[in-house]
């Protein structure tokens, strides 16, 4: 988290370089060895990208939706948990009926 901005430095500069130079290179190969041997290689490229990702890359942990706590959501927990015991305060106060006054529906 701290250097996150060093570590999608070189792919944002990466993903710029492709979209800049992609079409040119492409069109060069296209003219040179044709559309279907560029097509051909560059999706020999990518499966062989991909079996080098799946070897070298490890899996991080998967952690529940649910367990997910960001620090900008620790004050909507807190306000949340007032809010649910606030109702259940005028549920008890309004002997199980509460009232949706002021809260717009859509018909």
């Amino acid at each position: 988290p701290l250097n996150r901005a060093r570590t999608m430095a070189p792919m944002m500069s990466g993903f710029a370089a492709g979209t800049a130079l992609g079409p040119a290179v492409g069109g060069l190969l296209a003219d040179k060895v044709g559309v279907n041997a560029t097509f051909y290689l560059v999706g020999g490229i990518y499966l062989v990208l991909t079996a080098i990702n799946k070897i070298s890359l490890t899996e991080t942990k998967m952690v529940p939706e649910s367990e997910i706590s960001f620090p900008w959501q620790q004050g909507n927990q807190a306000e949340r948990k007032r809010m649910r015991r606030k109702r259940k305060k005028l549920k008890e106060i309004d002997g199980g009926e509460q009232k949706d006054e002021g809260v717009m529906t859509s018909m």
